[in-house]
């Protein structure tokens, strides 16, 4: 099915949070901006369970089992623009084996039915009623997302979402981009599209299909953890993998303390070990400047300085996506934003550009 269906928005739409009770059926709604527009068949695709921890994981934190819970109905149409209130054209009924309703059972992957479905401007709006208990989602508002509150359709911060937005296109290769909310795109415009995956997307979307696998509190020792996150980008060729800041502030979810630089190091060769048995292509990022301490920025650099030696060792390539972000090598400052703007991101992309570009051509 991946090979045959591939990601068709750079939005990152993984799952780190829960939602614990919809108290009835409750009605969701997110506008996502397709990479390609036209007409294609498009299938999508759900996980039942938590990729990554948000926060200290009070509430959810890595390969936490969804809970049963049911989806009444889910339709797909397009809006000309992000207002609420704006007509929405083309709705599409979503099925499940041919049913407009599914019961969820927890861990459980599966797809829609396929669709032919049309857009060639505007927004992709996606809306479905979900009743149940623990539907994981990401409280992330980098797009727009809404639910039914009293009657009405209202901002909603915690979203459920399909984590694949599948259509049936040529490509030449599909690229999946493990990350924290740098890689999200946290800390650019709301519906902008600026952050830096969403750059390259835009760039290689007549030859490659980008998936943005990026989170919010996202840490390389959960993806280690193989489970659902890096079961994702092991259904693709090539997987950029852009870990670390968050297990330099916050550390290994349980253990109460930042990780090393060793820890570190060690989180992203299982990940790479993993996806090159798996028959993935890894490319390995150093880790963005942030908001460091004295101290979390001399695990900062020897971080740094071990992805490279690690990807050496391994064959993978590096795209140094720090030196980007600071002013001067190892300096660790952050002129973009610990959580780097648009200008930051269009220079994350450059360089990005710079480092896979050779005599004109992609190199990926």
């Amino acid at each position: 099915m991946f090979k045959k269906y591939v990601s068709n928005t750079s939005l990152a739409l993984g799952t780190s949070y829960l939602i614990e009770s919809t108290n009835g059926i409750k009605g969701y709604r997110i506008y996502v901006k397709p990479t390609v527009y036209g007409k294609f068949k498009w299938r999508f695709f759900f996980i039942n369970s938590v990729n990554s921890t948000y926060g200290l994981g009070e509430v959810a934190h890595a390969n936490v089992s969804g809970g049963s819970w049911k989806i009444h109905k889910a339709t797909i149409g397009i809006s000309a623009s992000l207002d609420k209130d704006d007509e929405i054209k083309n709705v599409t009924k979503v099925t499940y084996n041919g049913s407009e309703s599914k019961c969820v059972s927890p861990d459980e992957h599966f797809w829609s039915d396929e669709i032919d479905f049309e857009i060639n401007d505007g927004y992709i709006v996606w809306e479905w009623d979900l009743e149940g208990e623990n539907i994981p989602s990401m409280p992330e508002d980098i797009y727009s997302a809404y639910s039914v509150q009293d009657g009405k359709w209202a901002h909603e911060w915690n979203r459920p979402a399909p984590c694949l937005f599948g259509v049936e296109r040529p490509y030449k290769k599909r690229i999946a981009f493990l990350g924290d909310s740098i890689t999200a795109g946290c800390g650019t415009k709301k519906d902008g599209y600026e952050m830096w995956v969403a750059r390259i997307a835009d760039e290689l979307k007549d030859e490659y299909a980008v998936w943005n696998l990026g989170l919010g509190f996202g840490r390389g020792s959960d993806c280690a953890t193989d489970g659902s996150w890096l079961y994702k980008a092991k259904q693709y060729d090539i997987a950029v993998i852009t870990y670390g800041v968050n297990d330099i502030k916050s550390g290994e979810y349980g253990k109460g303390k930042p990780s090393s630089a060793g820890e570190i190091v060690s989180w992203a060769e299982a990940m790479a070990t993993s996806l090159q048995n798996a028959g993935v292509e890894v490319i390995i990022s150093t880790i963005p400047p942030f908001s460091y301490s004295e101290r979390e920025r001399w695990e900062w650099r020897c971080a740094n300085l071990g992805l490279k030696l690690l990807a050496k060792r391994l064959g993978a390539r590096v795209y140094d996506i720090a030196s980007s972000l600071e002013s001067e090598p190892y300096k660790g400052d952050y002129p973009y934003g610990d959580h780097p703007n648009g200008e930051g991101c269009r220079i994350a992309f450059e360089k990005f550009k710079q480092t896979f570009i050779i005599d004109g051509k992609w190199t990926l």
